[in-house]
């Protein structure tokens, strides 16, 4: 199935969905770009596969259920768009045009909207109600259990506490909390995983996450070596570039061997057209990619449910973190990125022993200039 959160604040509204799909044919690949294998037996396939999430300029959509209904009703969506209706009217009409009587529609969607400058959170049959209902500040969709789904209703309620750097911190902080999820635990068996997008909306219109680089890291592949130098992370700790350029989510991973394009399109387009937006898109993010000009950087451990998550504002070098392109490459296209970080984060990634009942922790680090003395780049 998926899983898919909209989340309303006082003066935004954002939507994060991750990028798996179910069906019965083999998968193309043998696991996702965060390393989760896909799932494949006689039954079903969970593979990482497309994007959830579908982007007007003033609002946006995500679903969860039956791929042919969803994309039925992003298509409702549209032609009452071009009817004249108003988006939150649009969403609505559309909903009401595709419920079944007496029937579960077999999706469920939710929109994020702005209307008059306020942001408006509206939802379609969730968990098979069949209603169009606003006013909810949080939304689960698809198939993740209630421990996931606990988690990210306290992680949003400490987010708006304590993340003050703007809307993009916001997202990118919720992010880290889905996509924790793919890394310290195999859900792909439960339907969902792959790698998590979002769109935040408010009254300047809809937009893309903002460029996110993710560090998957464990106990063994850090180490500490003189008190005044930083740890570096060995070159077996993966780095994962999310760069989204014309509403196309460019995924660059050494799990996977290269870059994986996912497409989303709130109307049919010829192959000529995305053949254009996919080249265009792909010379942006590999621009940025390869300049390791990231908004934010998440390191995952993968030892312990922590996640730490870094403002870099494009810059690959701040007090508390430095990335730098090995000489080694591991294929067309695809560098080896290394990590290093501070010992305050380096120590904040170590599980303790201490630490009896497990709960994640997530902590989140503004921007910091670059320290005098420097931060390893690369080796």
């Amino acid at each position: 199935m998926t899983y898919c959160v909209g989340w309303q604040t006082p003066s935004e509204v954002f939507l994060v969905a991750d990028a798996a799909i179910t069906s019965t044919r083999a998968p193309v690949s043998s696991r996702t770009s965060f390393g989760e294998l896909h799932v494949h037996n006689s039954s079903e396939c969970v593979e990482e596969a497309a994007i959830k999430l579908y982007r007007w300029p003033t609002f946006a959509v995500t679903s969860a259920g039956d791929l042919g209904h969803i994309l039925e009703f992003i298509r409702l969506i549209d032609s009452y768009l071009a009817a004249s209706r108003p988006p939150h009217c649009a969403f609505a009409d559309a909903a009401s045009t595709i419920s079944m009587p007496g029937k579960i529609s077999p999706f469920e969607s939710v929109g994020a909207f702005s209307l008059d400058g306020r942001p408006l959170l509206m939802s379609f049959n969730v968990s098979g109600s069949q209603r169009i209902e606003w006013n909810n500040s949080l939304i689960h969709l698809g198939s993740a259990g209630s421990q996931f789904r606990i988690l990210v209703d306290e992680s949003v309620g400490h987010i708006l506490r304590h993340v003050e750097s703007g809307p993009d911190a916001r997202l990118a902080c919720l992010l880290a909390v889905c996509q924790s999820f793919t890394v310290q635990n195999y859900v792909l068996e439960s339907g969902f995983g792959g790698t998590f997008s979002g769109i935040c909306v408010d009254s300047r219109g809809s937009r893309w996450q903002p460029d996110m680089g993710y560090a998957l890291v464990d106990n063994q592949s850090m180490t500490l070596s003189k008190p005044e130098t930083l740890p570096f992370n060995r070159p077996l700790s993966p780095f994962i570039g999310c760069i989204v350029r014309e509403d196309i989510l460019f995924v660059n991973s050494p799990l996977t061997g290269g870059t994986i394009a996912f497409a989303s399109s709130t109307h049919p387009i010829e192959e000529s057209e995305l053949r254009r937006r996919v080249a265009a898109g792909a010379e942006s993010a590999g621009a940025a990619g390869q300049n390791l000009e990231f908004d934010f950087v998440t390191i995952l451990s993968r030892s312990s449910p922590t996640a730490v998550i870094l403002e870099t504002r494009k810059k690959p070098r701040t007090r508390h973190l430095g990335l730098g392109l090995a000489r080694q490459q591991l294929g067309p296209g695809l560098a080896r990125v290394d990590v290093g970080f501070s010992a305050e984060l380096g120590d904040s990634l170590i599980a303790r022993e201490t630490d009896s009942d497990r709960r994640p922790s997530f902590r989140f680090v503004r921007f910091q200039p670059e320290s005098p003395s420097g931060v390893p780049h690369g080796k």
